[in-house]
């Protein structure tokens, strides 16, 4: 039997740190955190993504003209949006929306939120430049349903694309790797089988 193949890389997103700031120096919670964020550095298997460096990825990409408005995902995407407009004065007018995942009864994934997405995005309905910005690296449901609720009022369609790091929830399996790379791409506000056909194509192209 093949062994399971073992993850090079392991992706972690470090939130901990800012909640360790509330924290007095020398407090349990502060001695515990430093630990375990210092046994994560030391291992060179795992890599530690930081908001500072996510930003400075983003703004080595190059300079961008300001969108009319920014649409922050709850209070971290707000606080995220804020940040880069700090450095960059890309998000002039941020909105901040609402939502979360809630589990269903059949182990699939829902948004939910205090109202629905379409009426919490209607003071950006005429925006001519619309920025989307969560503070998770891969969010693929919840920014497809915010992208969704604001792209059904405006020129449709709209293409998207995404891709990034995943983990596949799921028993461990001879030949496939628990760590692999997702690719997808969305065709948000017409139902056409025009454009299957260039899903269809565009993957075969790829």
């Amino acid at each position: 039997m093949t062994a399971t193949p073992v993850p090079r890389r392991l992706y972690i997103y470090d939130d901990l740190s800012e909640e360790l700031r509330t924290h007095d120096d020398a407090s349990h919670v502060q001695r515990l955190g430093r630990s375990l964020l210092g046994l994560l550095r030391r291992d060179p298997r795992v890599i530690l993504l930081t908001l500072e460096g996510q930003v400075e990825a983003l703004i080595a990409r190059g300079a961008h003209a300001p969108f009319a408005v920014a649409i922050g995902v709850g209070r971290a995407g707000a606080r995220v949006a804020a940040e880069i407009h700090t450095r960059t004065a890309w998000f002039p007018t941020i909105e901040r929306v609402d939502v979360w995942r809630e589990e269903d009864d059949a182990g699939d994934y829902a948004l939910a939120g205090p109202a629905p997405l379409v009426s919490q995005l209607r003071a950006v309905a005429d925006a001519d430049s619309v920025a989307v910005v969560d503070d998770t690296i891969f969010s693929g449901l919840t920014m497809r349903a915010v992208l969704g609720a604001r792209l059904d009022q405006a020129i449709n369609p709209v293409r998207v694309h995404y891709q990034g790091p995943m983990f596949r929830a799921e028993r461990p399996q001879a030949g496939r790797q628990h760590q692999f790379t997702q690719v997808g791409i969305e065709c948000i506000g017409e139902r056409s089988p025009h454009l299957d056909v260039e899903t269809i194509e565009l993957g075969w192209r790829f």
